[in-house]
């Protein structure tokens, strides 16, 4: 898996899938990242975890104070102290936290010590270094839109959960399975489904994680970063011809609940048991443009699929003066038609106007006709009585 996520999952649908809108920490680090690289110190991708390591006492030495994001360094020192993380109070046995993407952990002896931001699940057992991670109280949920690949051929593509995939909710009873999505809505106090709460993307990748606290110089409290889990590729998923690796997906939440909670089953049974479960996972693999390669480039054209981008750039360049064509041609036929129309009409009431004369000339003549055989009638028997005075 290569080092690059699309970190735009609605804050609101992050929560709703733990059922809690309560963040133990940096929740306000929590922002929309469509290129986001490891170790980046300006956001904290959105995970889920235990409850109970909002409350966890744990002491951690550290020296002059600064936020938990290391971002505003303090002019102020301090000695070594005992470091306990606030506790809060949450709506259900999971919390919410911004963490890093990329492991410190706790033993590095400096913050730039970047030790990794991905852990094989074939290893993590067996290794003293990373084993440790494994227990409940620093197994984690990393929320995230997507991935990068670029595969053999050079060639950026985001990886995302398939689009008919609906999801679940870690506040939904168990008995409910596959209705989470529909019930979580319920409990947060809102209708809306995960589709409609995160602006109508897919349903986020849930992916397996363990994560660290590291306490050192800049920090006030200890900083806590992450590591995705990862597995083969499987070769059902679609992604095996473009990488050999992929993240150990969560896809339902008896999964999840027990990755976070379950402290009993042996871990290396539990992580074969993820492991078979991923395979089920149907993913969106699509192209996108090569400036996702810049981690400079940061904007929706990251997660746009490249047929669409390019579209999209060709109607801003050269496409722009071939739609003005064609609003113009229907205008002009438009005009043509208006034309033709007032011409008609023109026509029609020219024929009406001649029909009115015509008929009243006629009157006129009949008139004058009639006036003339009158006269004529008149003057009959006037000849009449004429010729016979005459004889």
């Amino acid at each position: 898996m290569c080092g690059r996520c699309a970190a735009i999952a609605e804050k609101g649908c992050v929560e709703k899938i733990a059922g809690t809108k309560k963040w133990r920490r940096n929740g306000d680090k929590v922002s929309t990242k469509y290129n986001l690289s490891p170790y980046d110190k300006s956001v904290c991708v959105p995970v889920i975890h235990a409850a109970e390591a909002s409350t966890e006492k744990k002491s951690i030495a550290s020296a002059s104070g600064t936020s938990a994001m290391g971002v505003a360094p303090s002019t102020t020192s301090t000695t070594s102290a005992s470091i306990v993380p606030p506790a809060v109070e949450t709506d259900s046995s999971f919390s919410l936290s911004g963490m890093r993407w990329g492991m410190v952990p706790s033993f590095a002896k400096e913050e730039k010590q970047q030790f990794t931001f991905n852990s094989r699940i074939e290893t993590l057992d067996s290794s003293p270094m990373w084993k440790r991670c494994l227990k409940v109280s620093n197994r984690c949920i990393i929320v995230v839109q997507g991935f990068y690949e670029w595969g053999k051929q050079k060639k950026p593509r985001l990886v995302q959960m398939a689009k008919g995939y609906q999801g679940f909710s870690l506040a939904a009873s168990e008995e409910d399975g596959q209705q989470d999505h529909k019930n979580a809505g319920a409990q947060r106090g809102t209708t809306e489904t995960f589709k409609e709460v995160n602006k109508g993307r897919n349903f986020p990748m849930l992916m397996c994680g363990i994560y660290d606290r590291w306490a050192g110089p800049g920090y006030s409290e200890p900083l806590e970063s992450t590591s995705i889990i990862t597995m083969a590729t499987p070769k059902e998923s679609g992604l095996a011809s473009i990488h050999d690796r992929i993240p150990l997906l969560l896809l339902d939440a008896d999964s999840a609940r027990q990755w976070l909670s379950d402290g009993t089953t042996p871990i290396k049974q539990l992580l074969n048991k993820l492991e078979t479960n991923s395979h089920k996972a149907r993913l969106d693999i699509f192209e996108v443009d090569k400036k996702v390669g810049n981690a400079r480039n940061e904007s929706a054209d990251c997660i746009t699929p490249l047929a669409d981008y390019q579209k999209q750039q060709y109607m801003k360049n050269f496409g722009r003066f071939l739609v003005k064509k064609e609003p113009a041609a229907n205008v002009k036929k438009e005009e043509a038609k208006g034309q033709q129309a007032s011409v008609e009409e023109t026509k029609t009431t020219t024929a009406a106007s001649g029909s009115t004369t015509s008929s009243t000339t006629t009157t006129g003549s009949s008139a004058a006709g009639s006036s003339i055989e009158n006269k004529q009638v008149e003057e009959e028997p006037a000849m009449k009585r004429q010729k016979i005075d005459e004889q």
